[in-house]
């Protein structure tokens, strides 16, 4: 097993808990921590307007993901940090289930990207939000629900 640090450890312990008395991991398990409380956000627009001007871009040393609240605490993150945030705002707020996206982008590398309804792309590293269409150049590497993404936050 990956050396996963004390905050790994205590979230897989509250994780094998919760798998012992019956839980799931559903779109509506909650991941958020009283450390900080969730932003009203009133529409799309406005969660990804939160997102730029709240979170500085800062990429990680390997393939670390925060969750929603550490992203705030710390008011940095890359390219999955800046996704989980903006999936968490339309989740809680505006009821909006999306899935979190790996592509692989060539010689760029891999990028995290927000799929909505109707196929609708929300890409974090753009300054503005844009519906944006994968074409050949992208080619879809992952898909996670929402529950799936913010478990995959809490052991990376």
């Amino acid at each position: 097993m990956k050396d996963m640090g004390i905050r790994g450890l205590k979230y897989l312990a509250i994780f094998l808990m919760l798998l012992l008395v019956g839980c799931s991991i559903s779109p509506g398990f909650e991941f958020w921590h009283y450390e900080a409380e969730a932003p009203v956000i009133l529409s799309i627009d406005e969660a990804h307007d939160f997102c730029w001007q709240t979170i500085s871009y800062v990429p990680d040393n390997g393939d670390v993901w925060q969750l929603p609240h550490e992203t705030l605490i710390c008011g940095t993150g890359d390219c999955e940090d800046f996704s989980l945030l903006f999936m968490f705002l339309i989740y809680k707020n505006l009821g909006i289930e999306s899935h979190l996206v790996r592509v692989d982008r060539g010689i760029l590398g891999n990028h995290f990207l927000v799929r909505m309804e109707n196929d609708r792309y929300y890409d974090p590293m753009v300054s503005f939000f844009k519906d944006m269409n994968l074409d050949e150049r992208w080619k879809i590497l992952d898909v996670y629900n929402y529950g799936r993404a913010m478990f995959m936050a809490l052991i990376r």
